[in-house]
């Protein structure tokens, strides 16, 4: 670069000068540091013994697990709670006590289409059934998960434009779903053995 090619620089600022405080505020300002240095004995700061630092410590440690304690004694109650309410509700329903309160293994397959990996009954706090998972639950919960994925199979089907009775050659119907054959008068023959 030679020296026409350079850009002017800005000229370098002034230098501020020292305003100063005033004669009234800088004298001010010696008498509070010559008081300062007069005295020599300044209070002492109160400060805790070592044995009053383990008592803090213990009984802190107490107060959090005392805390720790309730909340377990709470969490421990409302199990409780809830497992007696089950027991009441079942010894009191007769489907619940009956041939419904046997227990089944259910293997939760939603399809691929759903929004959700699991299957939740009782909301909000339900208990959530999670896809690919087998579970052994009472018979009329399983009955539910059954039904919902069943619904779910359904939809899927009749958003994809398949029917859900499809005829057979001999006349029977098969239901898409359930895999159930039918007669024209609706008697159900069993399932539709693979071809």
């Amino acid at each position: 670069m030679t020296e026409k090619d350079k850009k002017p620089s800005a000229p370098a600022p002034e230098p501020i000068e020292d305003i100063g405080l005033g004669a009234a505020d800088e004298s001010a300002e010696l008498e509070a540091a010559a008081a300062l240095e007069e005295t020599d004995e300044r209070a002492e700061t109160p400060a805790l013994t070592a044995a009053e630092i383990k008592k803090i410590k213990e009984q802190a440690r107490r107060e959090v697990e005392a805390d720790y304690k309730k909340k377990l004694r709470e969490k421990a109650l409302a199990e409780e709670k809830a497992k007696a309410r089950q027991a009441l509700s079942m010894s009191d329903n007769t489907h619940l006590a009956g041939p419904l309160s046997d227990m089944v293994r259910i293997t939760i397959d939603i399809p691929e289409f759903s929004n959700t990996p699991w299957i939740q009954i009782g909301m909000p706090e339900g208990k959530c059934y999670l896809h690919g998972s087998t579970y052994t639950v009472p018979r009329h919960v399983g009955n539910s998960l059954r039904e919902s994925m069943q619904n779910m199979r359904r939809h899927q089907n009749e958003i994809d434009g398949k029917k859900r009775n499809r005829q057979l050659p001999d006349g029977r119907f098969v239901d898409v779903v359930t895999g159930r054959v039918t007669t024209q008068t609706g008697v159900t023959v069993g399932k539709q053995e693979a071809a």
